[in-house]
Formats: C-alpha cells, structure tokens, sequence
C-alpha cells in the first residue's frame, strides 16, 4: 500500500517522475514549481500520508526478527529504528517542496535552495534504508533453524538492495549525469531496488504471519456425539424416569386402597 500511494502522489499527481534537473537554471526551477503548485501541493500530502505506512509494515518486519533472535534481539529493533527515522526524513523533506510552491513572489534562486533542500537528502539519505535492509538481511541468514522464519533468499535480496540503495549518496557531487539526483543510477536504480525491496519483505512477512498463525491456532475441539443422538438418549432417560414415578404412584394408590379397605372392615 506505501509503495502506491507514494508513487500515485510522487508521479501521477506531483509529476516528479521524472525528476526536475539539478542542472536547471534557477529561473526554470521555480517557474516548473510555481506552474505546478496545485499538483504538487497535493501529491506530496498524498506522500506524506504514504509514509506513515512505513511504520506498522516495519513494526511487522520486526515481529518476525524478533522471533528469529529471541529474547535478547537487536537487529528488529534497529530496523523498527530506521524505520521510524525514515518517515520522519520523508515527511520533511516532502514539505519543503511545498513550501518551494507557497510563494510565488520569492526570488527564483531562493526557491532553487528549498527545492536543493528536498531533493539532495531524498535522493542522498540513504543509511536509514541501508541499515533497514542491513538489519533484515543479517538477521534472515542468522537464523539456523531446519526451516527459516524469512527464506534465506530474502536475506541475500536486502544485502543487494543495501547495496543498490549507495549511490543515491553521492549525488552531492554531482548536477548532471548518471550520478545527478535525476540521474540513471542514483534516482532510477535505487528507486527500483527500493520499491523492489519493499515488496520482497512485504510478501515474505505475510508468508512468515500467515504460517505463524497456522501454528498458532489452537486445535479443533473434539467431535462432540449427533446432536440427535444426544437428544434422543435424553429422551429416553426422561421417559424411564416418568415411567418409574407413574409406577411408584400407582403403588402408593394401592397401599392407600388397602389401608381403607382395612378399616372399613373394622
């Protein structure tokens, strides 16, 4: 669900993909976010309301580490961590591209600086993701059960999406090219490897929780006899029981018969 919503107010509504050039002159920065305001504006609170997502998924990614680890675990926490610090840097810096948008009368080089402001960290804060996937991986292969909680496959695909997620860092250094914060390999490839990492946890999470359920869930009561055979043999007992009160009434009415007969014979 983060990965949609981020990407339908990211690229449907604010129109950020692809991303506006580092290269561009100052003037056509702020005329491309002063014309697109309103799209803007409303895609990156789409985002915004996106990110709070990441918290509840990586509260469940640390649920199962935890259970890798045991009582004792520090890599869940970690990732719980840099999940959390995660939103908290997409939340800002999705709101300095709407305050680059909120005054058309500044100055275009002061609304280059907001939009440098947001773009080089989104692009270049890659150590609470790095350490997210870090975390996960090295506790996924850390686990020596016969049958893994995570598959060790998804251990080896966070260690490659840590890998993948680096070379956003170095787009300080660079305002074209393939390393730029719209670049080949800084925007595009991370932002694939992010969204791919994304899903592989997601789906061997929910894999992990519903096999987790399984083996949780009590087991069936025991078979409980025909609900008509029960009812009939209750019958029965009852008319046994009648039977023997209507026996004992009718001894009674006989030794009283008795008892009269008796006595008028007195």
């Amino acid at each position: 669900m983060f990965v949609v919503l981020f990407l339908i107010g990211f690229w449907v509504v604010g129109g950020f993909v692809p991303p506006p050039s580092p290269a561009w002159e100052a003037d056509r920065m702020a005329e491309f976010f002063i014309d697109n305001a309103m799209p803007i504006r409303v895609g990156m609170l789409i985002c915004a309301s996106a990110a709070i997502l990441i918290v509840p998924w990586a509260a469940a990614v640390s649920v199962q580490l935890k259970r890798i680890e045991g009582r004792f675990a520090v890599l869940g926490p970690c990732q719980l961590i840099g999940a959390g610090m995660s939103t908290l840097v997409f939340e800002y810096i999705l709101f300095f591209w709407v305050a680059a948008t909120f005054r058309a009368e500044r100055s275009a080089p002061i609304i280059q600086a907001v939009v440098d402001l947001g773009w080089i960290p989104f692009v270049g804060l890659a150590g609470t993701a790095i350490l997210q996937a870090v975390a996960i991986g090295v506790a996924i292969l850390a686990d020596k059960r016969a049958v893994p909680i995570l598959p060790r496959w998804a251990g080896y695909a966070n260690l490659w999406c840590a890998l993948m997620f680096t070379p956003g860092t170095v787009n300080v250094f660079f305002k074209d090219g393939p390393l730029a914060w719209n670049g080949l390999i800084s925007w595009y490839m991370v932002l694939v490897a992010f969204c791919i990492w994304f899903l592989i946890n997601t789906y061997v999470v929910i894999k992990a929780l519903n096999l987790q359920e399984t083996q949780t869930k009590p087991p069936p009561p025991a078979e409980t006899p025909d609900e008509l055979d029960r009812l009939k043999a209750d019958i029965a007992v009852m008319q046994t029981e009648l039977e023997r009160l209507v026996h004992s009434q009718d001894e009674q009415h006989a030794v009283l018969s008795n008892v009269q007969r008796r006595r008028s014979a007195r």
